[in-house]
């Protein structure tokens, strides 16, 4: 991508970018001493994603300079009279315009050397592209400025297809010739990517005692099988559950199935977890040990614990016992190479009917951490269901990391109705997080998902669940709402574990009203107790929003709330995946007052930036708070959000 700066005039004329055919900044600087440089920095290094954003970092270094300018623009390689790409500022340090098929962007703030942008590839990819920049370091005089180019080409990333994983990989039942059949068990299907796979489920033809449904669907998924001991004689009988994907590489993926089947009333032995794994890093220490819970399906059992005999990494104590009982299972990745290691443990008794019993235990031991930093993403997850109805579809968990690969563990903390699989993994990974609503009254319900890797600092998840009453709401609800189908859930992220942000609608606090669809006047409290660096963060998510049409946005704020330029502001996902900001407390924006002691703003998205277009539909909206005390009171009370002039006055 060309990168092209130009010193001091916010407005610098375009086509200065030292793009081949271009002029630089030399033609009104010069006379410097070029005592420095400029360079161009791109996250994620130096390819690029057809459609993803990438953000690229314009540093200007001279010792003698205390003013800066640049221009920078982005070509193909293979045609450098042809832009391609587009900037956005990240910031109100530069400014953007275009020229032809060229984006460009420059400086608006002199007094700073390092420019922030955003740079949208375009949407396929067109082989190479270049940047090209032209910087200036001068002290205020063009004839005593010293004028630097540079340029830097990104290559198209390398693309594969998504694969798709099954967990666990193996399932057992027990059952007695002519009983009744045993509990179904569920297969997780996950995609490797935030890419959704479609795929399709068979079983062993020959295997009429088997079956699975549904016979459908697209990840992330559940997949729930069954079997039944009806006209079965004595014995152990296998087949398999098969799931197929024409989009992913490593199609198809098979669960192998054992069904056993006794010819008395003896005991079954019954095993939990149906599979354990471990991660660890090469040279690390060993992560903690996991417990295996045996019990009997009616008297007790007298049992023995094995491992497999070649896992000398592999550990299971004690050695024997009696139902109910507990096997501390643990491993050691001393001596081992970075890879994936499998074994199982198997427990055994001579007076159960399905002796003996296995659990499939994985080791990941990756290359050691160092340096590398961990991320999820999202770095939230909501669901919404009803009283009584089906479980909200579940959702995906994408863990990365920066540096070498990490090994993780994944694990629910604060609540039984969480799950997370598998419990275990390596970056780049996806998890399946599922939510079970049985036996939950309606009511707001929060949990987290911890996820850690040795040499790296845990990230925590916040999980969000609403259980709706009766025929309220819907599987993407959220609450309820005054005049309009949106819904406004208080949200909080805060990915420093401060503890110091809190977001909730409370009863007494809104605008002073006599709303029937509001009775307990409720408003909408937002704080935050900790510094702006910490990136915490306080607001609301709006949900029903997407395909909409933004025409008008705002809100209600009491007075003595923070309220800066820059904040309480909207965040607009469009469909595109761009996002645009608007928002924080400007005068223009003011209307007249709800009531005495609140202040209305009304903002349209055209003063978004970067703008909404008129055509434009909405993929998400989210109202954020991310000033802290160092900046105000850290605090604001607000009601009356405004999207397209429909008011959510509580949740």
């Amino acid at each position: 991508m060309p990168i092209v700066v130009w010193a001091f005039n916010p407005n610098p004329p375009l086509n200065s970018s030292s793009a081949p055919g271009e002029s630089t900044c030399a033609s009104c600087h010069s006379g410097g001493a070029q005592a420095g440089h400029v360079a161009i920095t791109v996250a994620g290094g130096n390819t690029y994603t057809p459609g993803a954003a990438k953000q690229v970092t314009v540093i200007i270094t001279d010792p003698n300079a205390n003013r800066w300018g640049y221009e920078i623009t982005s070509v193909e390689a293979s045609s450098t009279s042809t832009g391609t790409g587009t900037f956005t500022a990240l910031d109100s340090n530069s400014n953007v315009r275009p020229s032809g098929t060229k984006s460009y962007a420059a400086q608006t703030n002199d007094a700073v050397s390092t420019y922030q942008l955003s740079w949208m590839p375009p949407a396929s990819s067109v082989g190479n592209i270049t940047f090209y920049v032209s910087s200036v370091g001068g002290t205020g005089s063009p004839s005593s400025d010293s004028v630097y180019n540079s340029s830097l080409t990104l290559t198209p990333a390398v693309t594969t297809s998504p694969s798709h994983s099954l967990s666990p990989s193996t399932l057992s039942f027990s059952a007695t010739a002519g009983g009744t059949a045993p509990a179904a068990k569920t297969i997780a299907v996950a995609s490797s990517t935030s890419t959704a796979l479609s795929y399709t489920v068979s079983t062993t033809s020959s295997a009429t005692w088997l079956s699975a449904t549904p016979a459908s669907g697209s990840t992330p998924g559940t997949i729930s099988v069954s079997v039944n001991p009806a006209g079965l004689t004595a014995g152990t009988y296998t087949g398999s559950v098969t799931v197929a994907s024409s989009g992913a590489s490593n199609s198809p993926q098979t669960v192998a199935v054992t069904f056993m089947v006794s010819s008395t009333s003896k005991p079954s032995l019954t095993l939990s977890p149906a599979s354990l794994s471990f991660a660890a890093s090469t040279g690390g220490t060993a992560p903690a040990a996991q417990n295996i819970a045996v019990s009997s399906s009616s008297s007790a059992l007298s049992y023995t614990v094995s491992t497999t005999s070649s896992a000398t990494w592999l550990s299971a104590t004690p050695a024997s016992g009696t139902t109910p009982g507990t096997v501390s299972v643990a491993v050691n990745p001393g001596g081992l190479a970075a890879g994936t290691y499998n074994a199982s443990v198997s427990i055994a008794s001579t007076g159960a009917a399905n002796t003996p019993q296995t659990v499939p235990v994985t080791l990941t031991v990756s290359g050691a951490g160092g340096g590398g930093t961990l991320s999820t993403m999202p770095r939230s997850l909501r669901f919404t269901g009803r009283m009584n109805g089906s479980n909200p579809h579940p959702q995906s968990l994408h863990v990365t990391s920066t540096g070498s690969v990490h090994s993780f563990t994944a694990k629910e903390y604060g609540a039984t109705w969480l799950t997370v699989t598998p419990a275990a993994g390596a970056t780049p990974g996806t998890l399946t997080v599922s939510v079970d609503t049985a036996d939950l009254v309606p009511g707001h319900y929060a949990a987290v998902i911890g996820v850690s890797a040795p040499g790296a600092t845990s990230k925590f998840v916040p999980v969000m669940l609403t259980v709706q009453s009766g025929d309220g709401g819907g599987e993407d609800g959220g609450g309820e709402t005054d005049d309009s189908n949106f819904m406004a859930a208080a949200y909080t992220d805060d990915p420093g574990n401060t503890g110091g942000v809190a977001a909730q609608w409370v009863s007494g606090a809104g605008v002073p009203s006599n709303n029937p669809n509001d009775p307990t006047n409720e408003g909408l409290l937002l704080t935050n107790n900790v510094p702006s660096s910490s990136k915490a963060r306080a607001g609301a998510l709006i949900t029903n929003v997407q395909g909409i049409n933004p025409t008008a946005l705002g809100f209600d704020i009491r007075q003595a709330s923070l309220c800066s330029a820059h904040g309480p502001y909207f965040i607009v996902q469009t469909q595109d995946g761009v996002n645009h900001t608007v928002g924080g407390c400007n005068t223009r924006n003011i209307q007249p007052a709800p009531a005495a002691g609140w202040t209305r703003f009304r903002f349209n998205p055209a003063q978004a930036s970067p703008p909404i277009g008129p055509g434009e539909t909405v993929k998400s909206i989210s109202l954020m708070m991310d000033q802290g005390p160092d900046k105000n009171s850290g605090h604001a009370v607000l009601d009356n959000l405004n999207i397209n002039d429909k008011f959510i006055g509580h949740e």
